[in-house]
């Protein structure tokens, strides 16, 4: 399937951009685990969530902090929280350098897929205006610049400046707003069913999913899937 008539594209940066339909848990997971720390995805989740949200609320996470900043953040709080509750066998008396271990894991995750996928944004850059929305960090600015991003997006969207939530589908309609284009010439790139392909075509607009191939059964009809950015680029 490929997509014609399209003169404009809106990037999902989370689970799409940053890591490729992956789930980031399943990362974090991989990272605690490479680091001697056994714990369920369940579990991890759980804790990943409760002190993401903590970590905005509470203004831990700077503007400058750089990513390796911000997960070495995560991370010791995650390491504290989950020896609080005893879910991880012993206590740990040196959260910071198992924090730092794992954040290193995941810089080093990050930077391998940047290498891969940030020539397939600048080939998309080249064609088609990008708008890119994502959730709310506070330090979103200085991570797209860390990764050399920034560049290709020609407008930034994030859930919390303009108050709308990262999954109701209304920051897709902003992303059209931003693109001046009618709806049925932008498509929209995202890795999940229900916060991004299903606004997107709520609003009119075409939709590309971020999947593993073994999910094509799911997908709505007019909705191709992809397997990555490069396989994206080659269906417009």
């Amino acid at each position: 399937m490929k997509y014609d008539n399209i003169k404009g594209i809106i990037f999902d940066y989370d689970g799409t951009v940053d890591i490729r339909g992956d789930r980031w848990a399943e990362v974090m997971l991989e990272a605690f685990r490479s680091n001697g720390i056994e714990l369920s995805l369940p579990a991890l989740k759980y804790t990943a969530e409760a002190v993401g949200t903590y970590l905005i609320s509470d203004d831990l996470i700077q503007p400058t902090d750089d990513f390796t900043a911000m997960m070495r953040t995560c991370a010791r709080l995650m390491l504290q929280r989950l020896s609080d509750n005893y879910q991880i066998g012993s206590r740990f008396t040196d959260t910071s350098a198992t924090a730092d271990a794992i954040a290193r894991y995941c810089l080093s995750y990050m930077n391998a897929m940047f290498e891969v996928d940030r020539p397939v944004i600048a080939a998309f850059a080249a064609r088609f205006p990008l708008v890119l929305v994502s959730r709310y960090y506070p330090n979103f600015g200085a991570m797209l610049d860390e990764f050399g991003l920034s560049q290709y997006f020609r407008h930034i969207i994030q859930s919390r400046d303009t108050g709308t939530d990262a999954g109701d589908g209304d920051i897709i309609f902003r992303g059209v707003e931003a693109l001046s284009l009618p709806a049925a010439e932008i498509l929209v790139i995202g890795g999940s069913l229900r916060s991004d392909i299903g606004p997107a075509l709520a609003h009119g607009c075409r939709a590309l999913w971020i999947a593993d191939k073994s999910r094509a059964g799911d997908a709505p009809d007019g909705v191709a899937l992809a397997g990555s950015l490069r396989a994206a680029l080659k269906l417009v």
